[in-house]
C-alpha cells in the first residue's frame, strides 16, 4: 500500500481530498488514521470481495460506467507504473 500511495502522491498529489479517487478495500484493516481518500469497504459476503479474497494483490482501474484501464502495479516494474499512472492523471484528472 506504501508503494501505491507514494506514487499516487506523486502523479495525483491530492488524491486524499480528490472526489475522483477511491479505494475499494475487502479485509482491510480498519485503524485510526489509516483510511486512505474515500475508502469503501466490501462487504465479506459480496461476490467481489470474494474475487479479492486472499489475492493481496493491489490493483487500479478506471470506472466510467464500466470498468477501462485495469492495471496491477508492480515494484519490479516501477517504470510501468508511473506510464500508468501519468497516462490516467493527464487524462482523466488534468484535463
Amino acid at each position: 500500500m506504501d508503494y501505491i500511495l507514494a506514487n499516487l502522491r506523486r502523479f495525483i498529489p491530492d488524491y486524499m481530498d480528490n472526489d475522483r479517487v477511491l479505494f475499494l478495500a475487502s479485509d482491510f484493516k480498519r485503524r485510526d488514521g489509516q483510511e486512505h481518500g474515500n475508502t469503501v469497504y466490501i462487504d465479506d459476503s459480496a461476490d467481489f470481495s470474494h474475487a479479492l479474497e486472499g489475492s493481496n494483490i493491489p490493483f487500479m482501474f478506471i470506472y466510467n460506467g464500466r470498468v477501462m484501464m485495469s492495471f496491477s502495479p508492480s515494484i519490479e516494474h516501477d517504470e510501468l507504473t508511473e506510464t500508468y499512472l501519468e497516462t490516467i492523471a493527464n487524462r482523466f484528472f488534468y484535463n
